[in-house]
């Protein structure tokens, strides 16, 4: 199997990209079967009722029904069973390990900027240690772009004002090659990069050499103090909003009367538009920071929002009833 896969597909670098290609042969064998049988079956009835030959043409009496059960259940099953083993690698792909490392990754015409917790940051260059479990959060910051690793098998639409994810375990050491798989204006042929694939002692010495940058929580807590989200959402404050320590991850019931998870691209509609998902028992006092924030900004305050504990262990978030005579304002950042 790894030879074929060596000679006909990209050579294989996760964990993910050898289940992918098991699938792959999986389908490609059951289709040439198909076709086999179909070509054999065809071939034989031309020669043997050919015009003109011996065969026996008497009419058969065949119960069709039975016949006709099985031919539509057997391949049936056989592709439904297909469709979920892709299924779930596709789910697989969308889900992060526990302990899984976060990189940022924003899209922007016609590069890739990579961003790391610790602070450092790339352009078309994605460095990750061997394996570790990998989570890439994404986000455009104008048309839809899509992330294509064919190395690892995975392929991802990056969407402006959401975050998408990828998720898997480099397993071979080595450069290899990603590109833009969506046309996405005039230079989007040059929109290529390269994943760095080191082993662990080299990526934690690429790690501390040359890095000057704070790292992404702390960038994100100067700018939460900056941008004066502190003046609502500390202990203390006049306006008297929700405290957001452990807030990520957890659901936040809202006005509607549903709930949402606050996940980064709940955080980051909370910052950009915070009138979109108006939390429960909140009056929409929130104001927007979409003229004042870029995305590499709001990747930071996302990040320092996620760095904020909570010991409470509660499943949802506990919103504090307003003292008389005092207002409230939205509990997003």
């Amino acid at each position: 199997m790894r030879f074929l896969t060596a000679s006909i597909l990209p050579v294989e670098a996760s964990e993910h990209a050898t289940r992918v290609d098991y699938l792959f042969y999986s389908l490609l064998a059951v289709s040439i079967g198909i076709v086999i049988l179909l070509t054999f079956l065809i071939t034989y009835c031309i020669i043997r009722y050919r015009a003109g030959s011996s065969a026996d043409r008497t009419p058969l009496k065949i119960d069709s029904r039975k016949l006709e059960i099985t031919w539509t259940i057997l391949p049936g099953l056989i592709f439904i069973g297909i469709f979920a083993w892709g299924a779930k690698l596709y789910i697989e792909g969308d889900q992060s390990a526990p302990r899984s490392d976060t990189v940022y990754i924003l899209a922007r015409q016609w590069m890739w900027e990579t961003r790391y917790p610790d602070g450092r940051r790339e352009h078309n260059r994605l460095h990750l240690p061997i394996g570790r479990p990998i989570q890439l959060l994404m986000t455009s910051e104008d048309v839809i772009h899509s992330l294509y690793l064919p190395s690892m098998r995975m392929k991802q639409d990056v969407l402006p004002g959401k975050y998408v994810s990828l998720s898997f375990t480099p397993d071979k050491v080595g450069t290899f090659p990603f590109y833009c798989a969506e046309y996405c204006g005039t230079k989007h042929s040059a929109m290529i990069g390269e994943v760095i694939v080191m082993a662990p002692q080299d990526y934690q010495k690429w790690l501390t050499e040359g890095n000057q940058n704070q790292s992404l929580a702390k960038q994100g807590g100067k700018l939460f103090a900056e941008m004066g989200c502190a003046g609502c959402h500390f202990p203390g404050s006049s306006v008297h909003a929700p405290l957001l320590e452990g807030i990520y991850g957890k659901n936040i019931p809202l006005d509607s009367g549903e709930f949402v998870t606050a996940d980064e691209t709940y955080i980051r509609d909370s910052i950009l538009l915070p009138l979109k998902q108006i939390a429960a028992g909140y009056e929409p006092l929130m104001p927007t920071y979409e003229s004042q924030l870029n995305e590499s900004q709001v990747m930071a305050l996302i990040e320092y929002i996620k760095s904020m504990k909570n010991d409470a262990g509660s499943s949802h978030l506990e919103l504090r009833p307003n003292p008389p005579g005092t207002k409230s304002a939205n509990p997003d950042p």
